[in-house]
């Protein structure tokens, strides 16, 4: 009869005995544990309203933190015990509804804690930029800017040709062209820093191709007044204007006719490539309606897009997200978002009734628009929604168009020699 050991190990038990047999219980397994982690919860929600971008989200209560929201608004505050909480927005310019909200959190993460942003009233900071007057109070009207990099731009305007120059991003401006004849320049298009072209009043067309060191007139068989251009090519260009006017160049020098059966004025035109374009303006002044025109023949015919009525009204500017796609503006703060060509159009928000001149984009989901009261709106979603950046309460300078060098610095231009600028500090 064997005799054997037991022996407990830390990891088993081992069996010893004479006959030299051992028997070892390997299992890796640990013995249990207690967790004693406590689990943490969130608190999170939206910005809406007059603006989403950096606001300021303050937590107190049963713990204190600070966050701001991104740019579609949204914020989270993570790390949290379940006790109750105050949420309090906060952005200078801005109001709140409502001014803040209480949560408690019950073993679970909180959502749709939301708040609505108003504007108060006078001039308001942009979600992440500024916008200041550079200039006001003088002469001439400007109508139009534009600039080719971060250095190089060009305004347009007045009822005396006038054509200013910047070579340092806005920063001071020079007069490159300033004649006698009672000519307002209306729009420009700046190709290059070499080549531009400007439209304007009784049929004048301006080109320069050395930077503007010099300004020719080319013909344009018209005495009507030119409204817009738009090339998309340094030779490849279109205009419109009064009476449904449209003229098409293939070498930027000559100019020919080409039929839209709209008889009455065309303000806004953009072409996104030499096939595919878009014109906008007037289809009646009594019944204060507008028109969208297109063409996929680079002009050689054109078709009328069908308006919602809720969303008609005389249309001044066009701004192309792609061939199929872009933003209108015009009266009454009227802004429409198409796609599929023309087929869907939605008719966006906003809170402005001023007349909408010009819109630009510095990306497929950033836009701007300016107006009547030094109005400015801004996008950060392709235009579906709009939030009021600058303005005014009394009756003001009115903005007339809108140009960005890049996604931190642009400016606005209009009445009374206006220039605002928009920058990131």
């Amino acid at each position: 009869m064997q005799k054997y050991f037991i022996t407990v190990l830390a990891f088993g038990i081992l069996l010893s005995g004479c006959g030299g047999m051992n028997v070892a219980n390997t299992s890796s397994s640990s013995p249990s544990t207690n967790d004693t982690t406590a689990a943490t919860y969130s608190i999170s929600g939206t910005v809406g309203g007059a603006t989403r971008e950096g606001v300021t989200i303050t937590l107190s209560g049963g713990a204190s933190k600070t966050t701001t929201t991104n740019s579609i608004g949204t914020y989270a505050l993570g790390g949290l015990s379940n006790e109750s909480y105050i949420i309090t927005p906060s952005l200078s310019g801005y109001t709140f509804s409502p001014t803040s909200r209480t949560a408690t959190i019950e073993s679970a993460n909180i959502t749709g804690e939301g708040f609505t942003a108003t504007r108060e009233s006078g001039g308001v900071i942009a979600a992440s930029g500024t916008w200041e007057v550079i200039q006001s109070n003088g002469n001439p009207e400007f109508k139009s800017a534009d600039f080719v990099n971060s250095t190089t731009g060009w305004i347009v305007g007045g009822n005396n040709e006038s054509i200013l120059k910047t070579t340092n991003g806005g920063a001071s401006w020079t007069s490159q062209k300033q004649g006698s004849q009672q000519v307002m320049l209306n729009a420009l298009d700046a190709y290059s820093a070499d080549i531009v072209y400007v439209v304007g009043s009784g049929g004048i067309i301006y080109k320069t191709s050395d930077s503007g060191n010099s300004w020719g007139t080319l013909e344009s068989k018209t005495s009507s007044n030119l409204y817009d251009v738009s090339f998309v090519s340094s030779s490849e260009g279109w205009i419109v204007g009064a009476g449904g006017k449209i003229f098409h160049t293939t070498n930027g020098s000559t100019w020919s006719p080409q039929t839209s059966e709209i008889t009455s004025d065309l303000l806004g035109v953009k072409f996104f490539n030499s096939t595919t374009g878009y014109a906008v303006g007037v289809k009646s002044s009594q019944s204060n309606t507008g028109v969208i025109i297109k063409t996929t023949t680079g002009g050689s015919t054109w078709t009328e897009i069908t308006v919602p009525t809720a969303g008609n009204s005389i249309f001044q500017s066009i701004y192309l997200l792609n061939a199929d796609a872009g933003i209108i503006v015009g009266k009454n703060g009227k802004i429409l978002k198409f796609s599929s060509g023309g087929a869907d159009i939605t008719i966006p928000t906003n809170n402005t009734p001023n007349k909408l001149s010009d819109v630009t984009f510095t990306s497929n989901e950033i836009g701007w628009a300016v107006g009547d009261n030094l109005t400015i709106l801004k996008t950060i979603d392709g235009g579906s929604t709009w939030t009021t950046a600058y303005g005014s309460s009394e009756d003001a300078e009115e903005l007339r168009g809108v140009a960005f060098i890049d996604s931190d610095t642009g400016f606005a231009v209009g009445t009374k020699a206006t220039i605002l600028k928009y920058s990131v500090k």
